[in-house]
């Protein structure tokens, strides 16, 4: 069984259950967000990142009463009195909604770090479901620029511009540890999802090459492993890439008979009679058949985006709302 998989039982995910708070290192508390879910796993990682009375806060939930609690809880056995910032690593709702609450719990506002994408991206449900600035006024987040640093008293946090989960999506090595803090991008079980899938490779690549201690991700525990389980992300989708690919097998073609040692109409003819499958097929052909129903719908986003980029390099074309035929041979690229 491969190391991303292994809290698949019967299709069900196991997770490893973890404190509301946890001091990781002298430098890194974890705070969850008190959001357990399918897509959360036991909720969202946000963290304290710092060493003196004020602290860096990395991310915020998505707004529930419980995280000020749990923050609360953290400031006090850490002797954290207040922030310096809070920065957010990219605008789905589980990480940036608890914004507005924090402030509120500071009783002043901290200045909210952020990546500005040119333009925003289109809600689509689940972790997408509510526009960023419905959750914190635009004009009221400072730009983080990729390569930006923060520093707060005992950690330096310097950023990297890694789309792909979403399209403003940032990491930060701190520089203290040579750890990073992935958010979405790496998560600490199991695979996440993602937007755009030619980015989100190139992103993964980027933080490999940074080449990190460990992983303070944005969900499960923490990675140990770091660019063990980065590379295992890369060869993950890229077995992925292959099963979506191979859903669609073509026939063997018959032999040409004028040129019996031929492969090109053999090839080319197999492509032409392929399935036309719809995303729900695709999606069963790939995942396994006892995957729980809770997972599926991420499992045809993963799909669908799949699709997205083997259109994109003309291996398959989209027919109607949700059927795909393949139309060129892989090896042929």
């Amino acid at each position: 069984m491969s190391s991303l998989t292994q809290h698949l039982r019967s299709g069900k995910q196991v997770l490893q259950q973890l404190e509301p708070v946890s001091v990781l290192t002298p430098r890194v508390t974890r705070v969850l967000g008190g959001n357990p879910g399918p897509f959360t796993l036991t909720g969202t990682n946000t963290y304290l990142v710092g060493t003196g009375s004020k602290r860096i806060l990395f991310d915020t939930g998505d707004g529930l009463p419980v995280f000020v609690e749990h923050l609360r809880a953290a400031f006090d056995r850490t002797g954290c009195t207040g922030l310096e910032c809070i920065v957010v690593s990219h605008w789905h709702h589980d990480h940036l909604g608890g914004v507005a609450s924090v402030q509120e719990f500071l009783g002043n506002e901290v200045p909210v770090f952020k990546f500005i994408p040119a333009s925003l991206e289109e809600t689509f449900g689940g972790e997408g479901a509510r526009a960023p600035y419905d959750m914190w006024p635009k004009e009221k987040f400072t730009h983080l620029e990729d390569g930006a640093v923060l520093k707060v008293e005992g950690a330096t946090l310097r950023f990297h511009f890694t789309p792909g989960h979403a399209n403003d999506h940032m990491v930060a090595m701190l520089e203290e540890e040579g750890a990073m803090l992935s958010a979405d991008n790496v998560l600490g079980t199991g695979t996440g999802v993602f937007r755009d899938l030619t980015q989100y490779l190139d992103s993964l690549q980027k933080m490999h090459d940074l080449k990190p201690s460990r992983l303070y991700p944005g969900h499960g525990p923490v990675v140990e492993d770091a660019v063990a389980r980065i590379s295992a992300y890369v060869e993950h989708r890229t077995a992925r890439v292959r099963q979506v690919e191979a859903a669609f097998s073509p026939p063997a073609a018959e032999e040409e008979e004028s040129d019996p040692t031929s492969t090109t109409a053999s090839t080319s003819a197999s492509v032409s009679a392929s399935e036309v499958l719809s995303l729900t097929e695709i999606t069963r052909r790939v995942y396994p058949a006892d995957l729980d129903p809770k997972l599926f719908r991420p499992a045809m986003a993963n799909t669908a985006n799949v699709l997205r980029h083997l259109a994109t390099v003309g291996v398959v074309a989209q027919l109607g709302d949700e059927e795909w035929k393949l139309i060129k041979a892989p090896a042929q690229l």
